[in-house]
């Protein structure tokens, strides 16, 4: 059982020597109420916003918009104890640099879909750096999951 970044006096794998991260995190993101649900749920929820914002307008830079402001906003929601805040602290720092960075170029317009979609995602949708992106399946499965 892990709970606020500490093992509790329970046995666990990690106690044993075995170092099982991926049923640490799974069990992080499935006790309902924890730090890592919430964020975990929040970032499914945003994911899922920017995937049908850019499917309507056809303009896939959404993504781009919030990639410096979301990861400190996850961060934010993941606190449990003095490293996770420091984490979100820093995390607060970088975010703010890029989003500044992002805005000063332009790239924050009203509404929010709106604006130039960076030339990159032509390219990728084209097919032009992954071949099996230019058929629409798996071009919406990349846009949903990127």
């Amino acid at each position: 059982q892990y709970t606020t970044g500490r093992f509790s006096n329970k046995t666990s794998s990690m106690e044993e020597g075995n170092c099982d991260l991926l049923s640490l995190a799974l069990s992080g993101i499935t006790t309902e109420g924890s730090a890592y649900y919430n964020a975990f749920y929040a970032c499914i929820a945003v994911s899922t916003l920017t995937f049908v914002v850019s499917t309507v307008t056809g303009n896939y830079s959404q993504v781009d918009k919030l990639w410096s402001i979301v990861p400190f906003a996850y961060a934010w929601i993941a606190v449990t104890d003095q490293r996770t805040l420091l984490m979100a602290i820093l995390a607060t720092i970088w975010g703010i640099r890029l989003t500044a960075n992002f805005a000063r170029r332009g790239g924050y317009q009203w509404p929010p879909w709106r604006g130039d979609e960076d030339y990159r995602w032509a390219f990728i949708q084209q097919g032009r750096f992954v071949e099996i992106l230019k058929y629409p399946i798996p071009w919406m499965v990349f846009n949903l999951t990127f």
